[in-house]
């Protein structure tokens, strides 16, 4: 299912949680909608990412050239203000479009989705409660990724044995990828890589090896495994590292209980211990599954003759907004104007 954005969103959101406080100071009026201030610090002290200026020149490649997820300091675009009380004001807009189109999610379309992604993950609501999330937030993020949908979706029919035809097409979608358990050491430079090695060739067990040499960041509190368990997402930390791991089904892997060679990163060497192989397996067809597929089905029709971005820009155009922060304010009045100079120029001219 990874070919099509199942909904909408990736990122939890403050906005439009129900019940502000009267009184509470507020950081924008939206078509009559209050965005309170603790809303939107709350939004800035847990939003997952921002918007930067990319330099190509910092961004290291690795041995075989491909780009890997690194760390990046960059310009921040605009401010993270401004950022943030972007987000809170799009998706506030969202939400007024889906009751301007008699879609509003109801609770209890918002019970039965909090329910299935519960049975997906029976640590959803948890994690995001230690996440610093409240349960109201997260009910509300699911009313916006469910507006979201509606709105792409609305006069989209999928017939189930569309959806049964889709999976029996499709079957190497639909299969739980391998998963291998792996401890890491990451390493600076060439003095260190080799007495690294020279304490693994005396016997020195692996995890204590990580822990004297390790550089990587957060690597005592991950307990020196690496983040990520999925052998196909090992791709995105760069081609060596996929191959020196591999797959059980590859006639040259890494077994369990084996380490690999050092692997370059760009912050230095890597060396990977081999813990556990978990096979990949096929995915049960069952009912979530199959709405899963429907959902999809349905954004990508609906996707094909909707552009629900260009909606929200006709949105925010005309929607009757105060900023009451005076540093945001200036800020947003200068978006504004460049919003309305960009959408205003005819086709054909610069």
């Amino acid at each position: 299912m990874n070919r099509f954005i199942l909904i909408a969103g990736a990122a939890l959101s403050l906005a439009l949680v129900a019940g502000c406080k009267k009184g509470e100071p507020l950081v924008a009026i939206v078509n009559g909608h209050q965005i309170t201030e603790s809303e939107f610090y709350h939004h800035l002290e847990l939003k997952p990412q921002v918007q930067v200026v990319v330099d190509p020149s910092q961004l290291q490649s690795g041995s075989d050239g491909r780009l890997a997820k690194q760390p990046y300091n960059g310009q921040v675009l605009a401010s993270l203000g401004m950022q943030g009380l972007k987000d809170l004001v799009d998706e506030t807009l969202v939400m007024q479009m889906a009751s301007d189109d008699g879609v509003s999610p109801t609770e209890n379309d918002i019970d039965n989705e909090l329910k299935d992604r519960t049975h997906e993950n029976p640590n959803f609501v948890r994690d995001l409660l230690n996440a610093g999330y409240t349960l109201p937030m997260v009910r509300q993020e699911l009313a916006l990724q469910l507006a979201q949908y509606n709105l792409t979706t609305k006069g989209i029919t999928v017939t189930d044995a569309e959806v049964d035809k889709y999976i029996a097409d499709h079957p190497d979608e639909f299969v739980v990828p391998e998963t291998v358990d792996l401890t890491w050491v990451l390493v600076p430079d060439e003095k260190t890589k080799k007495l690294a090695d020279a304490d693994l060739k005396s016997g020195t067990s692996f995890i204590l090896v990580a822990q004297k040499y390790t550089v990587a960041p957060n690597s005592a509190k991950m307990g020196y495994k690496f983040p990520e368990t999925a052998v196909p997402k090992l791709i995105n930390y760069g081609q060596d590292l996929l191959k020196a791991i591999g797959s059980s089904t590859d006639k040259v892997y890494t077994h369990e209980q084996q380490q690999t060679d050092w692997v370059k990163f760009s912050e230095g060497w890597a060396k990977f211990f081999v813990n556990k192989r978990t096979p990949s397996r096929k995915m049960p067809i069952d009912d979530i599954l199959k709405k899963k597929v429907h959902r999809a089905l349905a954004l990508q029709r609906g996707a094909q003759g909707k552009d629900i971005g260009a909606r929200l820009q006709d949105k925010l155009k005309s929607a009757k907004i105060e900023i009451t922060v005076p540093y945001l304010k200036a800020q947003w009045d200068r978006s504004m104007e460049q919003l309305q100079s960009v959408t205003s120029t005819p086709t054909g001219k610069p």
